[in-house]
Parts: structure tokens; sequence; C-alpha cells
């Protein structure tokens, strides 16, 4: 019973650890999404972080399961033809970074879903090729000899670089963009925006043609990108030519919306 009480103990806390650490990252990535309007909003319960996360880790669980086979073959090559492939797993990382604080263009491939499949999967080979090199060595050996306590030094430094060239670069130029799979329908978790009408009293909603909302209607907007929504507010989009600006807006003043 002991055994038994303590093995559930353990799968409850790695459990929680791993929806955890999916909240926090779909958190973030939300976030880092909203900073590109200028907008904030960390709630400390939201059930959308946790669906983002899930949808990011499953996308990134795919990159890894990618990148697998060609770790495994770097893994049976000498210690000097292994550090090349460092240098391109940092360089592709070092490049998912620096594409993240460029402005996207949907016609270059460089922002493109493709692109990030490509990359992050050049960019996990070799942390990949670490962690299994590792498994085996314990596994088989039992003793960690120093080419290989250098590869984990290696192994975590690209690691890290992997993983936030990979969240960063997701957050700023994929979410929100219609998938590979799904085309423009949001499967929940991608974040794309939907056309909508906002419905209100006249004398509430109308105000809202001070921030560049036009009217259909006294008491109906014109169509809006609704991006994302608040307890208390509604985060919606106003095209403008190339542009999208992000209006918040509360929702005490809508009565209804119109999905279009």
């Amino acid at each position: 019973m002991l055994d038994i009480a303590k093995t559930v103990e353990t799968v409850i806390s790695v459990v929680g650890f791993v929806l955890g650490t999916t909240y926090l990252i779909g958190g973030l990535i939300v976030n880092l999404h909203l900073s590109l309007y200028g907008i904030t909003q960390y709630q400390v319960l939201r059930i959308k972080y946790l669906v983002v996360g899930l949808t990011y880790l499953t996308n990134f669980t795919a990159i890894l399961i990618l990148a697998t086979i060609p770790a495994l073959y770097v893994g049976t090559l000498n210690f000097f033809v292994q550090q090349v492939f460092l240098i391109a797993s940092l360089l592709a990382s070092v490049c998912l970074l620096w594409l993240w604080g460029k402005p996207t263009n949907t016609k270059s491939v460089l922002f493109s879903w493709r692109f990030w499949v490509a990359v992050g999967a050049i960019s996990s080979i070799f942390p990949l090729m670490v962690v299994i090199r590792l498994g085996l060595v314990i596994a088989l050996v039992g003793q960690i000899g120093y080419d290989v306590i250098i590869s984990i030094a290696q192994g975590v430094l690209t690691g890290v670089l992997f993983f936030v060239g990979q969240t960063y670069y997701y957050a700023r130029h994929l979410y929100g963009r219609p998938s590979l799979i799904f085309g423009s329908v949001d499967p929940i978790g991608m974040g794309i925006p939907v056309h909508v009408q906002l419905t209100g009293e006249s004398e509430k909603i109308s105000l809202l043609t001070h921030l560049g909302i036009r009217m259909q209607q006294p008491e109906t907007t014109d169509k809006v990108l609704l991006l994302d929504e608040t307890d208390t507010h509604y985060i919606v989009g106003i095209s403008r030519q190339a542009n999208v600006e992000a209006v918040e807006i509360a929702k005490d003043i809508v009565t209804a919306i119109r999905y279009c």
C-alpha cells in the first residue's frame, strides 16, 4: 500500500508540474502575441492559457519527433562532427530569435509554418542528441566521461536557445494565423481572430466611433476582429490598411455579439 501511495503521489506531482508548465507557456504565448498591439493581460485563472499551451506543445513535440532520427544518427558520429551540428543548432535558434523582432510578412517563406518546422527541427537536433546519448550512456555504461559532460553543457545551452527561439517565433509570427492543416478555421488554441459585430444601447455603443470603429446601424458596429477577451473586456482589432489596431471594449456596453 505504501508503494502504491508513493506512486500515486508521484504521478499527481508529475501531472501537476506538466499542467502548470503548459499553463505558463500558454500565458506567455498569448501575452507575447497581444504585446504586438501594446496590450498585456495576465490573469491568474484562464482556461485559454492551458489550451494554447497544449496546442503549442503538440506542435513542439511533433518537431522533436521529426528530429529524432537525425539526432540518433548524429549521436553515432565522432565528437568533432557533432560540433558541426552544435553550430547548426545554435545558428537555427539564433535565426528564430532574430526573426522574432522582425515584422511579419505573410508572403515571405521566413514567416511560415513550414519554415518554423524546418528550422525548429534543425535547432533541436543537437540538444535531442545529447538527451538520447546521455540516456544510453547511463543505461549501458553506468558512468559519464568528460566528453559526455561537455556535451551536456552544450546541450543545455542549445536546448534553452531552442525552446526560447521556438516559443517566441511561434507567438510572434504563427499564433493567430491560419495553419497548414486547419487553414483559417480555429480548432481552439490557435488564436485566429474572427469577424464579429457588436450590439448595444445606441448611446453607449456609439461612443466606439471615437475609437475609430464604424457603425453599421445606431446600435450595431461594423465588422471588427475579435482578438481575445478577459473577464471585463473584449479585445477587438480594427483593420487599418495592412495593420490591425487593438481596442479594449468594456463588456457592460455590449449586449450581443454577431459572429460573421
